[in-house]
């Protein structure tokens, strides 16, 4: 009912505690907001070890 843009109300004992709403972006997501800033190693993905020293 929300998505359709209708109000839609969660109430307990008469008094309205959530009102639902349809979520409006405010633009596009920009992708990359972190790129050259942070560095993963190559071995990110290999299999975890427990590593003593």
């Amino acid at each position: 009912m929300a998505y359709n843009g209708e109000d839609v109300i969660i109430a307990r004992n008469n008094l309205s505690l959530v009102k639902l709403v349809i979520h409006k972006p405010k633009g596009k997501r920009k992708l990359g907001l972190l790129a050259g800033q942070i560095n993963i190693p190559d071995d990110f993905l290999d299999k975890n070890e427990l590593q003593t020293g």
